[in-house]
């Protein structure tokens, strides 16, 4: 199938050049003049996409080549824009930088190449002039792309026109602008990245400010006519499906915000009524629920408010013996676990968890299930993500994790009946099967009331 797709990659040199203020700046300013939005995240993150949707109003869609394979990736950004006049596509780390000594593999280059979208190339050039302009012509010169312009990050638009010329004659890339620091929308940072969006209180007013600095520091038109010269996309559209009706929970506050909206709704898409609750201030799960998820987030900043919710705690033990269906990744695997560092926590699943000084067992790899669960079968394969300070005494048995890298391999996965609980993060895109899975134990699950 054909699709006509306006569409722009925001990519960067390096992380932390400024990418994502640039992006949400962007994707603010086209919403402001009534364009239709649709943002998107490349590679497993998914804090940078709480930011687009502040920024956009529209929910971000993670572009993952390893997770989802490269048809789904082609397929999400064909179908999540399907109402949208742009797409804004956030890179991941520096341009070409993807899984160590895969080459471009997963690589924000991996993903513009495959889906042919002009990419503009965030530099931050605060200091420097001509080092900007040779760091560019490196980019450039490289390997075969689709780099079409530069976003000058942290400089001032007094300076354009020295910047312009000086890189323009040497590149032959266009410069889109400068963008300024903007006082006032910082966004802080902690060990798993960026402060999630829902834990600022004023991230409306710091979205708006990126978007009039984008609306008065580049030039918005050309970047639209340059998303606009992208050709059609061609994909292969996903069959549609409809299981039956359910009620799914799913839990969402401070302590627990790490979701790929793909994944929920999906399980829209195949029937499931979504009930959002919060684990540190409701007195029980909401009523006629068919099953559960907890997905990741921080629950070591709120082991107090979640060990405090002792009526909370005790619904959750209840659901879960009656046989409710349960999925948990990472924060949500440690909350259902008896203890953080010491602090009482559900005590559904075995486990003492604890917090370490350094990341766990990070990044990409590919999960064999040791025998049949709540979400597949034996011998079936599910690539996943990890991304955690924490560990625990008991990480599961039920799959073997060999990592993307092949340097080493591990269990995990606490899987029991209904339960499926662990530190990895699945993304359902290329392996609907298993929101498949979920939903049709849910549906079984109810069909018993």
């Amino acid at each position: 199938m054909n699709k006509s797709a306006p569409r722009i990659m925001i990519a960067g040199t390096v992380s932390g050049c400024g990418k994502t203020s640039v992006a949400c700046g962007i994707m603010n300013a086209f919403v402001s003049e009534g364009v239709r939005v649709s943002p998107f995240k490349c590679g497993p993150d998914y804090i940078d996409p709480m930011f687009h949707k502040k920024a956009s109003g529209v929910s971000s869609c993670n572009l993952d080549v390893y997770m989802c394979g490269k048809g789904a990736v082609k397929r999400l950004l064909a179908e999540e824009s399907r109402d949208a006049d742009i797409s804004v596509i956030e890179g991941v780390m520096g341009f070409y930088d993807g899984m160590a000594g895969r080459g471009f593999f997963a690589s924000s280059h991996e993903v513009s190449v495959l889906t042919d979208t002009p990419v503009i190339l965030t530099v931050n050039c605060r200091g420097r002039l001509l080092s900007a302009a040779a760091e560019i012509e490196g980019f450039k010169n490289f390997a075969p792309n689709n780099i079409k312009g530069v976003i000058l990050n942290g400089a001032s638009k007094s300076f354009l026109e020295l910047y312009r010329g000086e890189i323009e004659s040497r590149t032959g890339l266009k410069v889109l602008g400068c963008f300024p620091r903007v006082s006032g929308a910082e966004i802080e940072s902690r060990r798993l990245g960026l402060v999630a969006a829902g834990e600022i209180g004023n991230i409306e007013e710091k979205t708006a400010q990126l978007g009039c600095a984008a609306v008065e520091s580049l030039d918005m038109a050309g970047i639209f006519s340059l998303a606009r010269s992208a050709p059609s996309l061609t994909y292969d559209p996903l069959p549609e499906r409809h299981l039956g009706f359910c009620r799914v929970g799913v839990a969402y506050d401070a302590a627990f915000c790490f979701y790929y909206d793909y994944n929920i709704r999906l399980l829209e898409k195949l029937g499931a009524q979504i009930a959002w609750f919060s684990p540190m201030k409701d007195e029980a799960l909401p009523e006629g629920l068919s099953g559960v998820i907890f997905g990741g987030g921080y629950p070591e900043l709120y082991a107090k408010e979640l060990s405090g919710n002792k009526k909370f705690i005790e619904s959750v033990k209840a659901a879960l013996s009656s046989g409710m269906p349960v999925l948990a990744e990472c924060g949500g695997f440690v909350y259902l676990q008896e203890s953080l560092d010491g602090a009482p926590m559900a005590g559904a699943i075995p486990g003492e968890a604890r917090m370490t000084e350094s990341l766990r067992r990070f990044g990409y790899m590919e999960m064999t299930a040791l025998k049949d669960n709540l979400l597949c079968r034996a011998g079936e394969k599910i690539r996943a993500h990890e991304f955690h300070y924490s560990d625990s005494s008991l990480n599961g048995n039920a799959f073997r994790a060999d990592k993307a890298s092949g340097k080493n391999s591990w269990e995990c996965v606490y899987a029991e009946g209904n339960i499926f609980a662990g530190y990895p993060h699945i993304h359902f895109a290329g392996k609907e099967f298993l929101a498949e899975n979920f939903i049709s134990a849910c549906m079984e699950y109810g069909g018993r009331l």
